[in-house]
C-alpha cells in the first residue's frame, strides 16, 4: 500500500528522505511539476521520524532573540554585478571556503532547466552557486552529505530557503559548531516544470537552444533587473522583470508552490544562523554607494554568524539598519503569499498555449478584476460617507 501527501502538507524538501532508515519514502512529481512524498508501505517500519521532524509539519525555529541588522554590500564590482543583491552570499562562502571549509547551495543543472543543491569545496565550484534561480531545487541526499560532512569536523556553510535551512536543523536534531546556516527572505517556490515550459517558450520563438540564463541581470541597474538569456545561433534575450512571463507569473502568484501559503518560518523568530535578502527601499537612505549594483539586508542571528560576518572585514562595506527598515521593502519576511484565485484555472490550461499566451490570459483576468475594484472605490466610498 502507498500513501501520499496532500498539496498543502509538505514543502517539497526532500528531507523525510534522507531521513528514513529503510527507504522506504520515494517521490512523485504531480503534473504542476511539484514534487510529494511516497510511502511504501511494505518497507516502512512505522517508526515515524519523518512525521515527527517534518518542517512543514512542525516549524522550526532556533533564534529568537532580535537580529542584528545591517545593509551590506561587496566592495568588489564584479561579485555585485554577479550577484542577486548586494554579494554578501558569496561572500561568506569565499570565506569560508578560504579556511578550508566548503558550501552548500543551489546550482542550475541540465542546461538550466533544473536546480539541484550541490557542495562547493573551491572558489571555481562556488561560483555557480552564485545568485538566486528562481525555481524549486532538489536537495535529495544534501542532508546526508551535509551531515557526513559535519562529522568528520569539516566547517560547511549551507544556503537555502527557511524551510531548507528548517529541514537541514530538523534532520540533525543537534547543533554543530562548526556549521553555519545561511537563509534567504523566500516570497514562494516556483514550480520546476513552468520554468522548464518558460525555458521552451524562449527556445521556439528564438529557434534555438540556451546557452547562458540568468533569472536576474542587472545590467540596467539593480532596481531595473530582468531575466537574461543567451542562445546558440547567437540570439540574445532580456525582458524587464514587469515584462518577463516568468516573473510576472510568479509575481502573480500563479505558478507557485501550495505550501507556501501556510509557510511556518515567516515569523521574526529565525531558523537560520543568517538571513540575506535584497536591500529593497533602501534608496532612501544616503548612505548607500552602491546602490545601483545592489545592497544586500543582512540579519545576525547567532554569535557564530557574527563571527564570519565581522571576518569578512575590509571586503564588505555595511552599515547597521534596523528590523523594520528591511521589513518595509520584504513584507514575505513575516507575512504568507496568497494563491491567485486563477491558480486552478492556470494549471489546467498549463500546456494547451504557449507559455507567454498562458501567462498573459490570467493576467489580463486579474488585472481586469482590479480594474473594476478601483472602479468600484468612488462608489463605495460616497456609500459609506452618506451612511
Amino acid at each position: 500500500m502507498v500513501d501520499t501527501f496532500s498539496p498543502k502538507q509538505c514543502n517539497g524538501c526532500k528531507m523525510c528522505g534522507d531521513l528514513c532508515p529503510v527507504n522506504a519514502i520515494s517521490y512523485h512529481t504531480d503534473e504542476k511539476g511539484f514534487w510529494y512524498p511516497v510511502i511504501d508501505h511494505s518497507k516502512c517500519i512505522r517508526c515515524n521520524k519523518c512525521e515527527k521532524i517534518c518542517p512543514h509539519v512542525n516549524g522550526c525555529i532556533r533564534y529568537k532573540n532580535p537580529p542584528v541588522v545591517y545593509a551590506a554590500w561587496s566592495k568588489d564590482h564584479e561579485i555585485r554585478m554577479q550577484s542577486t543583491s548586494g554579494g554578501l552570499s558569496y561572500e561568506l562562502g569565499k570565506k569560508v571556503i578560504n579556511n578550508g571549509g566548503y558550501v552548500v547551495g543551489c546550482s542550475y543543472a541540465d542546461c538550466y532547466r533544473k536546480a539541484v543543491h550541490m557542495v562547493a569545496h573551491t572558489l571555481e565550484e562556488l561560483e555557480p552557486l552564485m545568485q538566486s534561480k528562481y525555481l524549486q531545487s532538489d536537495t535529495a541526499g544534501i542532508y546526508r552529505k551535509v551531515k557526513k560532512l559535519l562529522d568528520k569536523g569539516n566547517l560547511v556553510m549551507f544556503v537555502g530557503t527557511p524551510c531548507h535551512n528548517a529541514a537541514l536543523a530538523n534532520y540533525l536534531d543537534k547543533e554543530y559548531d562548526r556549521l553555519i546556516q545561511v537563509e534567504f527572505i523566500c516570497r514562494g517556490i516556483t514550480s520546476p516544470l513552468a520554468h522548464e515550459r518558460y525555458l521552451d517558450y524562449l527556445e521556439d520563438k528564438f529557434h534555438s537552444d540556451i546557452v547562458y540564463f540568468r533569472s536576474k541581470d542587472k545590467r540596467y541597474s539593480w532596481n531595473a533587473f530582468g531575466t537574461a538569456a543567451k542562445f546558440q545561433n547567437g540570439d540574445e534575450y532580456f525582458k524587464n522583470r514587469g515584462f518577463d512571463p516568468k516573473v510576472v507569473s510568479y509575481h502573480r502568484n500563479l505558478t507557485v508552490r501550495p505550501s507556501c501559503e501556510e509557510c511556518k518560518c515567516k515569523t521574526p523568530n529565525r531558523v537560520a544562523d543568517i538571513t540575506l535578502a535584497d536591500f529593497w527601499g533602501i534608496e532612501k537612505s544616503s548612505l548607500n554607494p552602491y546602490l545601483e549594483e545592489g545592497t544586500s539586508v543582512v540579519l545576525i542571528n547567532s554569535p557564530k554568524a557574527m563571527a564570519l560576518f565581522q571576518s569578512l572585514g575590509d571586503s564588505i562595506g555595511f552599515y547597521e539598519k534596523n528590523i523594520e527598515d528591511v521589513a518595509k521593502g520584504n513584507p514575505a519576511l513575516y507575512h504568507n503569499l496568497k494563491l491567485s484565485r486563477h491558480w486552478e484555472a492556470f494549471w489546467d490550461d498549463f500546456g494547451k498555449y504557449p507559455f507567454d499566451v498562458l501567462v498573459k490570459k490570467y493576467v489580463s483576468k486579474e488585472d481586469s478584476r482590479v480594474r473594476r475594484i478601483l472602479r468600484r472605490l468612488p462608489l463605495i466610498r460616497r456609500n459609506r460617507k452618506e451612511k
